[in-house]
């Protein structure tokens, strides 16, 4: 299965390094307190899928179709969309989610952008795309908007991911849905991780270019802007202590239902330091995970998408399970 390069949208911040005076820049370690608060809170939210409306069918290309899906998370208006293979039978497909990546000053996602990217791993499988809160679905024209706070980015697109997971399972009679995988670059990489830790469904995850923790200082001066907006902004030090955590999958265990997790960085990345995969990958072996850590030498943030090796241990890791 050949796989097109993947785009890794940077997680980059504002110009430099802010200089106001904040009081939440010590990032102490989480207490075993916080860390439970915070699986309790994942543990009583409400992301069943409520209001579901098919919008939009597509029936045009040859090996699959499109469908585009709304429904509501809390109080606010989603979307999603599927593809499904044309020989598709009921309760036989494995279902691929993928979590896309950030870029700070577009929120804008062309599904035919991605759906050409994603290449032949749209063969054999249901790829489902949440759209994330704030972010704008476009698609032969038609704009879509999910209602959201864009900044919630990590701990909240968990939320979405989630959310449009229980719209497949619900909507989407071929969905195999004891095979289903989270794959994702960048931002996604960290809602991958989320997800296998916070959703039972999920068999096995690809984190690539993966965000791990963002309770440190480093993360907070390379970030600036972004990372105020996501975690600073209009938040009480306690829901921004909240946030940190809740977005930084370093700190979680990972559910047993797992029966993998992909980790794939390149080592010359500036924007997420290979540090994130180094330390996530030796928190996952502690905990018994069977993890596959891959390090592709001299690649970056944004071409580790080009690299055939990557293309090669992607490709290996989807078969593991889908095949």
């Amino acid at each position: 299965m050949a796989i097109a390069a993947l785009c890794l949208c940077a997680c980059t911040g504002g110009s430099g390094p802010s200089q106001e005076t904040d009081a939440r820049l010590s990032f102490p370690p989480p207490s075993d307190a916080e860390l439970n608060a915070i699986e309790s809170d994942w543990a009583h939210r409400d992301l069943k899928a409520y209001d579901v409306d098919l919008v939009t069918t597509d029936t045009s290309s040859p090996d699959y179709d499109v469908r585009i899906y709304k429904h509501r998370v809390g109080n606010n208006a989603h979307y999603g969309a599927v593809t499904i293979p044309k020989t598709a039978q009921p309760g036989t497909v494995p279902v691929l989610l993928h979590a896309d990546g950030l870029a700070q000053q577009d929120p804008n996602m062309d599904l035919d952008q991605n759906l050409k990217m994603a290449g032949e791993l749209l063969q054999g499988v249901i790829y489902a795309v949440p759209v994330f809160r704030g972010r704008n679905l476009i698609y032969k024209g038609v704009t879509y908007t999910a209602a959201g706070d864009f900044c919630d980015a990590y701990d909240g697109a968990a939320d979405d991911a989630i959310a449009f997971l229980s719209v497949v399972e619900q909507k989407v009679a071929a969905a195999n849905m004891d095979r289903v995988m989270v794959r994702g670059g960048s931002r996604g990489g960290t809602v991958a991780l989320l997800l296998a830790m916070r959703d039972p469904r999920i068999k096995a995850a690809i984190a690539i270019s993966a965000p791990t923790d963002f309770n440190r200082l480093e993360v907070r001066v390379r970030l600036d802007g972004q990372y105020r907006c996501q975690f600073i902004d209009g938040k009480t030090a306690e829901q921004s202590r909240f946030k940190i955590l809740a977005s930084s999958p370093h700190y979680f265990a990972v559910l047993d239902s797992v029966l993998k997790v992909f980790i794939f960085h390149g080592s010359a990345d500036a924007v997420v330091p290979v540090w994130n995969a180094t330390e996530m990958a030796t928190q996952l072996q502690a905990q018994g995970v069977p993890v596959d850590l891959q390090i592709f030498e001299g690649y970056g943030h944004e071409d580790l998408g080009s690299s055939p090796e990557f293309r090669a241990a992607q490709r290996a890791a989807i078969g593991e399970l889908f095949q």
